[in-house]
């Protein structure tokens, strides 16, 4: 997106959390990191989504009707179609991907998502352990129904709060916790 930077991810970012904070709400985020990220979109979810912004056959020729071939030590596969993937260095490519993962805003009742390139975070203010278990459902949701994994060696959650008493959550993406932190680089700055 034109004039959007990482300072500009970081400055909506850090408001919306001190806002929350300052109403002596405790705010749960989840640092993100998509596994294969461009590789995993599923051709047939991303069409559905496309049409959805009325987006002409034309462009979704691109890709229902690109061949692929692997190519190792110069002997080539025989041509196929891809069901998923985006074309890599295409100009489109990062436009699909955020379509694809766009929705995630819809699924997820949160107070912020910030998106930059395919990072994303997702923050959710918690005042009790129903809006852990909806944050940890929903989470849950959104992949399961895109088809999509995070890498969740690279995920980690954080608490931020002026509590004392901080609400104990724990949040799991297929099955492994995601290690919780108290300090995070965020777009190359140190939150804790």
């Amino acid at each position: 997106m034109a004039k959007r930077s990482t300072n500009t991810n970081l400055i909506l970012f850090t408001s919306e959390l001190k806002e929350t904070v300052d109403q002596n709400v405790q705010v749960d985020a989840i640092y993100t990191d998509f596994l294969k990220d461009f590789d995993r979109v599923n051709h047939k979810i991303l069409i559905g989504k496309l049409q959805r912004f009325e987006i002409t056959d034309n462009l979704l020729d691109d890709l229902t009707n690109r061949c692929s071939k692997v190519v190792v030590d110069g002997k080539e596969s025989q041509p196929f179609t891809a069901s998923s993937g985006i074309p890599q260095g295409a100009v489109l490519g990062p436009l699909f991907f955020n379509v694809f993962i766009n929705n995630i805003t819809r699924v997820i009742n949160l107070n912020d998502v910030c998106f930059f390139a395919d990072d994303l975070k997702l923050m959710k203010p918690v005042r009790n352990h129903y809006d852990i278990k909806c944050f940890q459902d929903d989470i849950n949701d959104w992949c399961t129904k895109n088809n999509m994994s995070l890498n969740t060696s690279k995920c980690q959650h954080i608490k931020y709060t002026r509590r004392r008493c901080k609400l104990q959550s724990e949040y799991f993406i297929d099955r492994q916790k995601l290690h919780e932190v108290t300090t995070i680089r965020d777009l190359g700055i140190l939150m804790d």
